[in-house]
């Protein structure tokens, strides 16, 4: 979400980035709902012994593997029947770890088959027998969805949002719309 203007500024929030100043927040589907509306999720991160692009917490048939401290907070803002919504505030920044902490509490994201997530159609969603077999999406259910920092130049408090994809809405809007808990 970020862009640098000059070689000034990018040193400048490289640094905001280096000492974890930087708050993003991150929206998210959820498959099945959390036990608690929010929670503090501190697992270390290692990359997977045997699949490349995968990373996992500890528990895993571990040889020599280097783990890296982790922290994870959620909170969910709507439960539905198979699903929730929920913000995310990562607290380290390490890669994929918003998704393996969500899949590691039982609750892959929507679509995001390399952490047990699945691809879920229309139909799935609906439980209409005329929707679409098609998957909905093709890869996880989730968006960087704000960002606050000190601008690098002025030091003001800087707060950027983008709004959340419209595939993304379709699909929260869908499962409002067909899994409401009322």
């Amino acid at each position: 979400m970020l862009i640098a203007k000059s070689d000034e500024a990018h040193w400048r929030l490289s640094l905001q980035f280096e000492r974890r100043e930087v708050q993003k927040t991150y929206f998210a589907i959820l498959e099945g709902n959390p036990t608690l509306d929010g929670d503090m999720i501190d697992q270390p991160l290692a990359a997977h012994p045997a699949i490349k692009e995968r990373h996992c917490v500890p528990g895993f048939p571990t040889r020599q593997m280097l783990f890296k401290d982790a922290v994870t907070l959620y909170e969910v803002q709507e439960r539905f029947v198979g699903f929730s919504t929920v913000h995310m505030w990562p607290k380290t920044g390490r890669t994929h770890q918003l998704r393996v902490h969500m899949s590691a509490i039982g609750h892959p994201m929507l679509g995001d088959t390399l952490y047990g997530g699945h691809l879920m159609s229309e139909r799935d969603i609906t439980q209409e027998e005329s929707a679409s077999t098609e998957p909905v999406i093709s890869h996880q259910s989730l968006h960087a969805f704000q960002i606050e920092f000190k601008h690098p130049i002025t030091e003001k408090p800087m707060k950027l949002e983008a709004p959340i994809s419209p595939l993304i809405q379709n699909i929260t809007n869908m499962i409002r719309k067909y899994r409401s808990c009322s």
